[in-house]
């Protein structure tokens, strides 16, 4: 089924102040299983659409600013990452003409980091979640992640559920030519090869 965002129709509910810059974002998802996409803004405001009928399903209010959304149409669930580094997993529910978004899980950081990009597989089995810094300088005497450093995780569905890899990928940090600060660098572009077992991306 072919697709074709119509901003006027799509991105209208995001009409914001926060969205006249040129910097504020809106972030689509689609699931062609169910026929729906799911539009998030800088807003916080999350949409639902039918991509059938163009019909706006929902609308949800969101506890943060969301920067990423990607879809896992084999399980109808959309993973949603947040500026504060949380990762929510929200399973799709339809029932007749009724549909909403129940959380399924929901895992939350220290703020140092925010969710840049999210990669599901091929298979559907895995997904990858890419932190990037906000900044933060590092301090030998702390953690990778309290440090504020760019990382990737890891997610492997595992009976019936995702769970989380312990095995997370800390990503290099450059110096700068200033003394007081560090170049940090998230990953943005990424994906699994086609047999899920590699996780290729630039940096």
């Amino acid at each position: 089924m072919s697709f074709q965002l119509e901003h006027n129709l799509h991105l209208q509910f995001h009409a914001s102040p926060l969205l006249s810059h040129n910097n504020r974002k809106v972030h689509t998802a689609g699931d062609p299983s169910q026929h729906v996409l799911v539009t998030i803004g800088e807003d916080s405001m999350l949409h639902l659409w039918d991509l059938q009928t163009n019909s706006h399903l929902l609308f949800q209010q969101l506890q943060g600013t969301p920067t990423a959304i990607k879809a896992i149409g084999q399980y109808s669930q959309f993973l949603l990452g947040y500026a504060n580094g949380t990762l929510q997993i929200l399973q799709l529910v339809s029932q007749g003409n009724k549909h909403r978004l129940d959380l399924v899980k929901e895992e939350t950081q220290d703020g140092n980091n925010y969710i840049l990009n999210i990669q599901v597989s091929n298979l559907q089995q895995k997904f990858a979640v890419s932190f990037d810094s906000t900044g933060l300088k590092s301090n030998p005497s702390t953690s990778h992640q309290q440090a504020g450093l760019p990382f990737i995780r890891v997610w492997e569905r595992i009976e019936e559920s995702f769970v989380k890899n312990e095995n997370t990928i800390y990503l290099k940090v450059n110096e700068s030519t200033s003394d007081t600060q560090e170049m940090r660098q998230g990953v943005y572009f990424m994906f699994f090869s086609s047999d899920d077992q590699f996780l290729i991306f630039c940096q």
